[in-house]
């Protein structure tokens, strides 16, 4: 997948990075938070790695090799994390973060995880506590465990790493989806009026049980209690109450993929209104 986009910064996390102090602390305390949680990623890798049996296809790592120690050392020392403004796809557009895969990728963002700046910006100017602050640091979090699965994918799946599992009717067609599941309950979006602009943002969204379960939104209290608690080491499932919001449904627009519309309601759970887009964070494509 070729990628575009201005590199701001190489490694937003190097102590060297200055410029973005509070994205920078921010996602150490998240990579630190991560580690203590591999058995999530445990999980995914396993499930991966059966999967892929069941299809007999070759060069596949020994179940020896993904071991729970290693895949702890490996969150333990983050990927570099590489800012992009506008970071996009030519196929797909916008990416809220990706991990470079062919080498002219590589050559120019890095063997890490690439971020796309426009939240963060958000993110650093908002003060602290706000709403829209904290929209922007849960969708950081979100696209960086998320991003950090195909990191650990690309380390130990290396003779595999385009793939992304199988097309089945859940979360698992995509590792991403899969690892949020595994670790928050659920995948994190979020609703905008406009794509890419931080301005029109109405609400985090959450679909539990990746994309079997009902669409909810993450109210600000429920965004900081989980954001507190990161603070401390913990990550905590996101249990959101249903947000009722009598309106049609509108097409459902994830942030790598096509737009879909849902097959019934009850799919959704939340409604939203008309002109009101909803993006998964780092979703590669949309699974019908």
């Amino acid at each position: 997948m070729p990628l575009t986009g201005a590199v701001l910064s190489v490694d937003i996390c190097h102590p060297s990075e200055t410029r973005y102090p509070r994205t920078r602390v921010f996602l150490q305390q998240s990579a630190k938070a991560l580690a203590d949680y591999a058995i999530s990623y445990h999980l995914v890798l396993l499930m991966i790695l059966q999967e892929r049996r069941n299809l007999q296809i070759s060069n596949l790592p020994l179940l020896r090799d993904i071991n729970h120690a290693q895949i702890e050392q490996k969150l333990q020392s983050p990927p570099h994390v590489c800012l992009v403004e506008e970071l996009k796809s030519p196929e797909i557009g916008r990416l809220w973060g990706c991990v470079a895969k062919d080498t002219q990728d590589i050559a120019v963002y890095g063997q890490g995880i690439c971020l796309n700046a426009d939240m963060v910006k958000v993110f650093e100017r908002e003060p602290p506590g706000t709403p829209l602050s904290l929209i922007c640091q849960v969708l950081i979090f979100a696209t960086f465990a998320h991003e950090t699965m195909h990191c650990l994918h690309h380390h130990f799946f290396p003779h595999q790493q385009f793939l992304t599992t199988l097309p089945t009717n859940d979360a698992r067609g995509e590792m991403g989806w899969e690892l949020e599941t595994q670790l928050l309950g659920g995948i994190v979006g979020v609703t905008w009026g406009e794509v890419g602009n931080f301005r029109t943002i109405q609400m985090l969204t959450f679909r539990e049980r990746g994309l079997s379960g009902p669409l909810k939104q993450i109210t600000d209290d429920i965004a900081e209690e989980f954001l507190a608690c990161l603070t401390n080491g913990v990550i905590r499932r996101i249990k959101p109450p249903f947000a009722e919001i009598p309106e049609p449904v509108s097409p459902l627009v994830n942030s790598r993929g096509p737009i879909v519309r849902p097959s019934s309601e009850a799919e959704t759970g939340l409604q939203l209104p008309d002109g009101v887009l909803l993006s998964f964070v780092g979703s590669d494509r949309w699974l019908p």
